[in-house]
């Protein structure tokens, strides 16, 4: 199994809500959580119908073969938004900017491609979290002898495995994907973020085998003069203004419905 870091350069609260998950509605006449893709039933501490089979499940992980599980039983450390896998993992910061931008990148035609295929319930998983990445903080030398610091605002690690079946030909692919935002990322620069890491993500998904090794060739260039990056930073400078529009409608509508269904309830 390959594990690689594609560190970016660039660089909890819950809604008010019936339902104990983020920002999900409950049905009063069945008890049901309605995630979008299925319905969450709390009193049996599963969803009620199944993902699909053999669309995501990993050997190394028992828990992936449970096709009615939240989060692989996991709900301490991570959140299913949807009920299918792009997780949000319990106590990200800045949680209500990263979901509106992920719905932001879902619904851009230029850039929903880079998260579709996590999306959907035939596809690996990606999970989103905060934390500490500072270790992977960069000095550039300047002309003048000082030095500057550049940020990690974000990294993407992806989980990519090749497996070899008798005499055929290696099979390299995704088991699914992590990405960090850096604790101290907020405010525009998380749509700058997160827009470069979903163009890894992108990138990993659609080819695993290429894009490890493109990793592994460019690993003695310059940061920001690797062929990944350069499109990443293209992508981000390309396509994060819009999304961060698009994400401040998505929080403003989606705080217009928390207040419609707080007076509801009253």
């Amino acid at each position: 199994m390959g594990m690689i870091d594609c560190n970016s350069c660039h660089s909890t609260q819950r809604p008010a809500f019936d339902s104990p998950f983020p920002g999900k509605e409950r049905d009063a006449e069945t008890g049901l959580d309605y995630f979008g893709a299925r319905y969450y039933s709390g009193a049996q501490g599963r969803f009620v119908s199944p993902d699909a089979p053999f669309a995501d499940q990993n050997p190394e992980n028992p828990q992936s073969w449970n096709l009615y599980a939240y989060t692989r039983n996991n709900p301490l450390m991570y959140v299913d938004q949807v009920g299918r896998e792009i997780i949000l993992a319990v106590g990200i910061r800045n949680h209500e900017e990263v979901s509106a931008t992920v719905q932001a990148i879902l619904a851009d035609p230029n850039t929903r491609s880079e998260l579709a295929d996590y999306a959907g319930m035939d596809n690996p998983d990606l999970i989103i979290q905060s934390g500490d990445l500072s270790s992977l903080d960069r000095q550039i030398l300047n002309s003048d002898g000082t030095t500057t610091t550049i940020k990690a605002g974000g990294s993407l690690v992806p989980d990519i495995k090749t497996t070899t079946f008798g005499n055929e030909a290696p099979v390299t692919t995704l088991v699914g994907a992590t990405m960090t935002i850096d604790n101290r990322t907020s405010g525009n620069e998380l749509s700058t973020v997160m827009t470069h890491e979903i163009k890894h993500a992108g990138d990993a998904r659609r080819d695993p085998a290429g894009f490890l090794n493109e990793i592994r060739r460019e690993s003695g260039k310059e940061h920001d003069l690797r062929t990944h990056e350069k499109r990443a930073i293209e992508f981000s400078i390309e396509h994060s203004q819009e999304i961060r529009r698009s994400a401040r409608q998505f929080r403003q509508q989606q705080r217009r419905i928390e207040e419609f269904l707080r007076r509801s309830r009253q």
